[in-house]
């Protein structure tokens, strides 16, 4: 079962409504069962971060971003999102 949606293919005003979208991403994990010093949601997953795979995929249909964070992890994955996301970011 294939549940993923094709706007591309769903005309102009599904496209549309779907880029007004605001993704709140619970990023809070610090990889403690990852072993790894860095957050979770920066740990290496086929040689990128997961941030990076995260962020590609909800691009196409989010305008907004809202990360919650750790306040272990701000200090390191705040800089990277406001670099990759600009003010579309919140933290």
């Amino acid at each position: 079962m294939n549940n993923v949606v094709d706007l591309d293919n769903c005309g102009p005003s599904a496209t549309a409504v779907a880029r007004l979208w605001t993704a709140v991403i619970p990023a809070a994990g610090q990889g403690l069962r990852l072993e790894s010093p860095e957050p979770k949601i920066l740990f290496p997953l086929l040689g990128r971060p997961i941030l990076d795979w995260l962020l590609d995929l909800l691009r196409p249909v989010c305008e907004r971003y809202v990360f919650v964070l750790s306040p272990t992890g701000i200090g390191k994955v705040q800089p990277i999102v406001k670099a990759r996301l600009g003010d579309r970011a919140s933290i």
